[in-house]
């Protein structure tokens, strides 16, 4: 008789199938191995690439932000040198103040030391600096004396008679001619005689 063994046969095809399982089950976990470093290589390109573009967008905001600081810093340099240019303008103009008020400062002290003194008037008036050359005519010594301690006290100093010489005029009357000599104080005296009676 013929014996068949019918198990054997069942558990060779499955022995069979179960090395071709085994052989192809190895493929597939390489295929799933494979699979998953290609997508956590992708993964890691498409965050890379979106770095690239957050450090592209980085970089164009930093230079268009250089590029204002640099307006702004050229924007100062001009304002500077314009502050620079008006300061001199200013500081000229003070300057020239300062000479235009100094003949009205002494104009305004001379009138005032000629006011007082009605027998007395002024034929030239010679300013140099600060030093003053005054020539004119008085109708006695008197009124000249005054003219000249009313001249101190209007800030003018070491006021000096150069030359005085009496002389008739046509109408017989006395005159004394006289030229003066004074240094002009650079601020007016705080008080000043007040009218002769």
């Amino acid at each position: 008789m013929i014996r068949i063994n019918l198990l054997q046969g069942a558990q060779a095809p499955a022995e069979a199938s179960e090395v071709v399982h085994a052989a192809s089950g190895t493929p597939k976990s390489a295929l799933f191995i494979l699979l998953g470093a290609v997508l956590v290589v992708a993964a890691h390109y498409f965050y890379l690439q979106r770095q690239a573009a957050n450090l592209q967008q980085e970089l164009v905001r930093q230079q268009a932000e250089a590029v204002r600081l640099n307006a702004v810093k050229l924007q100062f340099q001009a304002l500077t040198a314009k502050q620079a240019r008006l300061s001199g303008r200013i500081a000229i103009i003070r300057r020239l103040d300062n000479r235009r008020s100094g003949p009205y400062d002494f104009l305004v002290r001379l009138g005032h030391s000629v006011v007082g003194t009605s027998q007395l008037w002024l034929t030239s008036c010679v300013e140099k600096r600060n030093q003053v050359t005054l020539t004119g005519r008085a109708l006695n010594l008197n009124a000249l004396a005054y003219f000249i301690t009313r001249m101190r006290g209007y800030g003018f100093r070491h006021v000096r008679l150069g030359q005085a010489r009496e002389q008739k005029s046509a109408a017989g009357v006395p005159e004394f001619y006289f030229q003066l000599q004074a240094l002009l104080a650079s601020a007016p005296a705080a008080s000043a005689p007040g009218p002769r009676s």
